[in-house]
């Protein structure tokens, strides 16, 4: 019994101090090398962290090692004393920041440039996530708050079927009739969630966000969550878009193997759909789904 009581003690004591780090137990089947990508390492920093550890089998407690990434030191929006005008994107040193970079005013939400011809500057983390590989909230397709049930019956804009919209319809088939084709500033999620400054993206701009003219996009995964990552080939920066899947009813379905982003555009053809951007691990594209699905939002910022 005295025994027992000790071990008991020690493994108490053990786990406290691995509480300290981050940890993997590894799985059948797992390597080195695929622990590693799982946390975006280097194979060669995983076994740096793990000395004693030669070989990898189910079962065995691996240190996880913080990612080094060397950053610039940032600064928020200034006035340049010479023209009056506010300058963005200043690491201190006068150059353009290669890293994300706090928005303006009170607001406190970070965006990345990416170079884009448009200028369009995008956030770094969904509506509700506290960092980028978060899912953050969900919504349906023009509305601004979140809900238990997501489906026809609750959806704000219509009458309990996809045949009666109430608001944004072009064709009689799916409801009454107004034409109108982007949200409302009162039905974008960005604008009423995160002030003036802020916008759901349109089509066009989550078409030219994938536009491999102008960016690459991986599937990869940051900090244990599956999405896609999206890289300037302008300047370098880039922003992660988890693949955060979606409500339906009352459940979260396919979270880390679909992402779905909702823009301010209406589906056209199909009133009942909302335009956005889809992907998985094989392709990405833009797309349209059912308006009452809650899925998550990426903010656009408006150009300085």
């Amino acid at each position: 019994m005295k025994w027992r009581l000790i071990i008991f003690v020690l493994s108490f004591l053990f786990s406290l101090n691995l509480g300290a780090q981050r940890r993997h137990i590894v799985q059948r089947g797992e390597t080195f090398a695929t622990v590693a990508k799982r946390y975006n390492l280097t194979e060669s920093e995983l076994t740096a962290a793990n000395p004693t550890n030669k070989e990898c089998y189910a079962g065995l407690n691996l240190v996880i090692p913080e990612k080094k990434v060397e950053t610039k030191r940032l600064v928020t929006h200034g006035t340049n004393s010479a023209t009056g005008n506010q300058t963005a994107h200043c690491d201190g040193s006068g150059v353009k920041a290669t890293r994300q970079v706090k928005g303006n005013g009170s607001d406190g939400h970070e965006y990345v440039d990416l170079g884009l011809p448009s200028g369009t500057l995008w956030a770094t983390c969904n509506i509700g996530a506290s960092s980028p590989e978060d899912y953050g909230d969900y919504f349906a397709w023009g509305e601004t708050t979140t809900k238990s049930t997501y489906n026809w019956s609750t959806y704000k804009y219509c009458n309990g079927s996809n045949t009666t919209m109430t608001k944004y319809c072009t064709n009689s088939s799916c409801g009454t009739v107004d034409n109108k084709t982007e949200l409302d500033l009162s039905d974008d999620a960005a604008y009423v969630n995160w002030g003036s400054q802020w916008r759901m993206p349109s089509k066009a701009q989550f078409t030219e966000l994938i536009n491999s003219s102008y960016t690459t996009t991986t599937w990869t995964t940051q900090n244990g969550k599956y999405g896609r990552n999206i890289t300037s080939k302008s300047n370098g920066n880039s922003i992660f878009l988890p693949a955060a899947g979606c409500r339906y009813d009352a459940s979260l379905v396919f979270a880390g193997s679909y992402g779905h982003y909702w823009s301010r555009s209406l589906t056209t053809s199909y009133s009942h759909y909302g335009r956005g951007l889809d992907f998985y691990s094989s392709d990405i594209s833009t797309g349209g789904n059912y308006r009452y699905g809650g899925w998550p939002v990426r903010p656009v910022r408006l150009s300085n």
